[in-house]
């Protein structure tokens, strides 16, 4: 399994958490678009909510926020993330025991306020969002037992 590929099933796996939290804490039913052709052209839900899982969020105290993605080191990076230009309103972003929701504007309006940087595999660009503010930005937090 390629990294690319563990963390696909890893993220997936992360939003069918969401979706089921949502749904039993929350009362929210939100329909997940399984296609690539609705995944790119519509967005990840129903729902306008970007949903990403930050497996290093618990050791380093920041969130990862993306602007740019490739599935290879030898391929071009193309806007993904905050940028990604679909339906997403809303940038979901934590692990299994929190998670923040962010504005997507509003986490693309304080980018210059971060360092952009390429991830250590080469396949992202993106800033790192320290818990701290996170709290500060954030439209809502979510904790899970």
């Amino acid at each position: 399994m390629t990294y690319y590929t563990d963390m696909i099933l890893k993220g997936g796996n992360y939003a069918t958490f969401i979706y089921k939290w949502l749904k039993e804490r929350k009362n929210i039913s939100v329909k997940n678009y399984d296609t690539k052709e609705e995944q790119f052209n519509i967005g990840e839900n129903d729902k306008g909510i970007e949903i990403k899982y930050d497996d290093w969020f618990a050791r380093t105290g920041n969130l990862w926020i993306e602007i740019k993605e490739r599935t290879k080191t030898n391929k071009e990076y193309v806007f993904s993330g905050i940028y990604r230009n679909d339906n997403t309103r809303f940038y979901l972003i934590g692990d299994y025991r929190k998670a923040y929701v962010f504005v997507k504007k509003q986490l693309q309006d304080i980018q210059q306020n971060y360092k952009l940087r390429e991830n250590n595999m080469k396949t992202s660009w993106g800033y790192l969002l320290p818990e701290k503010d996170a709290i500060k930005y954030a439209y809502a937090i979510l904790v899970f037992n």
